[in-house]
């Protein structure tokens, strides 16, 4: 049974999901052109504008941003020390993993002000018009960077496809986003509480073969999630109405 077998039965209201491959959509089930909202999904398109800033020199990775010895890299990776939804800081910046929708905000910031230009109008220029993505929007801006972006499989696959032949950066910088980076840390995340060593990158969290974008799924109510497998060329989204998200 593939994955678009799995998706038809779940329970939710609405569902859309689609199996991509550089070229574009090579399957796909309910509709692709609605919008839903993105979630946590919103902080792969995010961190892509980031790199984006990088190359342009907007910013650097050793970018002072957040909180005292946190950087620019430190957000990219969930690790500035920042918990999720506020300026509390709950760890040394570089010692901890700590998922946070707050450092994607700031992170939007420091971009936003490394560029001089709106971070809603950033991702568009950098990200979003480039890859034809015009059914996405980030409303909030910079504010709700980690969760606030709304888009469709149709727009999504482009960005997957993005991530499966990188055009928007040059490979070097595909390659050090898509690895892991500070290695072995312990990882906290609301829902799932602490665990052990946990892998990070700016851009994917890598586990395996694959790469998985979103919350992974822990309940009958499936989230918003996108997962690539790059050494096979191919990837997922799946799109929902679930309520509940990390």
């Amino acid at each position: 049974m593939g994955a678009l077998d799995l998706v038809a039965d779940w329970p939710v209201s609405t569902v859309a999901a689609a199996v991509v491959a550089p070229e574009g959509i090579r399957a796909q089930i309910g509709p692709v052109t609605q919008q839903f909202a993105l979630a946590s999904v919103t902080k792969p398109l995010v961190a892509r504008a980031a790199q984006v800033a990088l190359e342009e020199g907007a910013v650097d990775l050793t970018t002072p941003a957040g909180p005292s010895g946190s950087t620019v890299e430190h957000l990219l990776a969930h690790a500035s020390g920042l918990s999720l939804l506020s300026g509390a800081v709950m760890a040394k910046p570089g010692t901890r993993r700590i998922y946070s929708n707050y450092g994607f905000a700031v992170l939007a910031r420091a971009v936003e002000a490394g560029a001089t230009i709106e971070f809603g109008a950033y991702l568009r220029e950098a990200v979003l018009e480039p890859l034809g993505m015009s059914s996405t929007t980030l409303p909030g801006g910079a504010d709700t960077a980690g969760y606030g972006a709304s888009s469709t499989v149709a727009d999504l696959a482009a960005f997957v496809g993005d991530l499966l032949r990188p055009h928007l950066v040059s490979a070097e910088t595909h390659q050090r986003a898509t690895h892991v980076v500070f290695p072995g840390w312990t990882g906290c995340c609301r829902v799932t509480g602490c665990s052990g060593p946990t892998t990070g990158a700016w851009v994917l969290r890598s586990r395996e073969a694959s790469s998985h974008i979103g919350r992974a799924p822990r309940t009958p109510r499936p989230p918003t999630a996108t997962s690539v497998r790059p050494a096979r060329l191919s990837g997922w989204i799946r799109p929902s109405t679930s309520d509940s998200w990390c």
